[in-house]
């Protein structure tokens, strides 16, 4: 409630569980309302599971690519390991011997590294939870980042930034920073574009710098706001398709970056607080922000709306993350030197509390989908498959995994997927292989994995295969690709395709699979 005195013509504003603001404007003895709708849910979601154990604020929290394990990383100098699947932790990683402000997986899962206080970073064996190394940056190390090949690990702070060898733990380089007085230009927030060849720091002093990592320069910088105080910048995140970058503000704001030129896309007031937590869903749709008011936020990436707004909280959030299906989001926060909590929130459920229709509309598209179908044609670059693999072949989808197996054999592919019934044609991503078992030579190539084009060559990528689908009574069609490189094929294939994805577009990548099904029904 924010009451600013009893005056003529001065405003008070009241927000109620109900979802809207009441604005009471004081007009000599009498009151006139407004109320203006926001998204806050009817009633305040509830946490799908809460973590503690720490007794100091969690500061940061990493996730594994292939989901199964959390880490937290807490003021009490201690690191905490959690099994997502049974809630139970792992492994308590010791040896730090003040704060711990930042923590990160390398791409493999095996490594974790760790900043603190204590003027050190740290590598981690996440399997046996032992000290691999300790690498002396001679200043507090605010944050920690792995390169996506996870070769190099960057640390940054108070003082330079530094690039270390993760396989030597020796210093590779030392990015040229010079520390203002105060060192009111430390770094606070980091992050690397997917290709690896960016860095984007976050600094005290309210400016987002570039580094290009092959030449280790500062290729610019630029000033997010002119805010007389709280003007630092606490939280960078890039998405997957390294196009957009977000970052959290001190006073409150939230503002999207246009990679590729450097524009300013959306600009909100999102918080009445430090954002200190920010992450971008998986499919690169949407930004969850979190900050010390408490509340997290949900936004649409393309249009900067608010999607949902709820108290998780109830003192200082500090860090946030998404599983890699997206469907859950891990928040850390607490109270600073007194307690610590981790919280885990189902994604899909928020939304459709908060009246998120695009959510609900997705849930009710893909149990149209659910059963089995048999495959009538399947092609691959235009290409068909097999014969005697297509009279054998069928698709599954149960729940949120779509499945494909040959029948009478062991050969089986299988992803989780989310649908997005908003577009038209619909689509459908495919964010996380779930099986891959004994697949034929005939077909090397897998259906749900995604690639990249090195060197002229696909090499296995993070991120999701993207598709459309197009479902007529007992007859779906899917289309999807499986690279992100631009390598096209000829006009005469393209042009077989009935469903024209807008995602490609409106080109046939390599590698792409078109499938024409016809659904199984129920024996009596």
């Amino acid at each position: 409630m924010i009451v600013r005195g009893l005056r003529p013509g001065v405003i008070m504003q009241f927000t109620r569980r109900g979802g809207w603001r009441l604005w009471l404007v004081v007009a000599g003895v009498g009151f006139s309302a407004l109320a203006e709708p926001h998204s806050v849910p009817a009633e305040e979601p509830k946490e799908r599971a809460s973590f503690g154990g720490h007794n100091a604020v969690v500061s940061s929290v990493a996730i594994t690519a292939d989901g199964k394990t959390l880490a937290s990383g807490s003021y009490d100098t201690t690191i905490k390991l959690w099994d997502l699947a049974t809630g139970k932790e792992t492994t308590p990683l010791r040896g730090h011997t003040a704060g711990v402000y930042s923590i990160a997986f390398a791409p493999d899962g095996k490594t974790l590294a760790s900043g603190s206080h204590d003027d050190t970073a740290r590598l981690w064996d996440v399997a046996s939870g032992k000290e691999i190394a300790i690498l002396k940056h001679a200043y507090h190390v605010k944050r920690v980042v792995f390169t996506p090949d996870g070769k190099t690990l960057i640390t940054a702070g108070e003082g330079p930034i530094k690039l270390w060898d993760v396989a030597t733990a020796a210093e590779r380089a030392i990015l040229d920073l010079v520390m203002q007085k105060a060192n009111a230009n430390l770094v606070l927030s980091m992050a690397v574009t997917p290709d690896g060849k960016v860095l984007c720091t976050g600094h005290g002093d309210g400016n987002l710098k570039l580094w290009d990592l092959t030449t280790r320069k500062e290729v610019t910088s630029i000033r997010t706001n002119d805010k007389p105080s709280e003007r630092h910048v606490p939280s960078v995140a890039i998405t997957a398709d390294g196009k957009t970058l977000a970052c959290g503000i001190g006073c409150g704001a939230v503002k999207f970056w246009d990679v590729t030129t450097w524009q300013e896309q959306h600009s909100i007031d999102a918080h009445r607080a430090r954002v200190w937590g920010l992450a971008i869903s998986p499919d690169g749709k949407m930004l969850a922000s979190g900050a010390w008011d408490g509340a997290i936020k949900f936004w649409d990436l393309s249009t900067g709306k608010e999607r949902a707004s709820f108290r998780a909280h109830d003192n200082r959030i500090y860090a946030l993350a998404f599983t890699p299906d997206g469907k859950t989001l891990v928040s850390g926060g607490g109270i600073q030197f007194k307690r610590g909590e981790v919280k885990l929130w189902d994604v899909v459920a928020i939304l459709k509390l908060s009246g998120d229709k695009s959510a609900q509309a997705g849930d009710e598209a893909a149990k149209l989908l659910q059963g089995k179908w048999r495959v009538m044609s399947a092609k691959q670059n235009g290409a068909p498959f097999p014969k005697d693999w297509i009279e054998k072949m069928f698709v599954v989808f149960e729940k949120d995994e779509i499945r494909v197996y040959l029948e009478g054999t062991k050969s089986e592919q299988g992803a989780t997927f989310t649908v997005d019934a908003k577009q038209n044609p619909k689509h459908i991503d495919f964010t996380k292989e779930t099986r891959d078992r004994e697949w034929a030579d005939k077909l090397p190539w897998k259906l749900f994995r995604r690639y990249k084009w090195t060197d002229g060559e696909p090499v296995p990528a993070e991120g999701k295969a993207e598709g459309i689908y197009k479902l007529e009574g007992d007859s779906l069609t899917l289309c999807w690709r499986t690279t992100e490189g631009k390598e096209i094929l000829g006009d005469k294939v393209s042009k077989e395709l009935k469903v024209r994805p807008s995602v490609f577009q409106s080109q046939l990548y390599y590698h792409q699979f078109l499938f024409v099904l016809e659904r199984v029904k129920c024996e009596k």
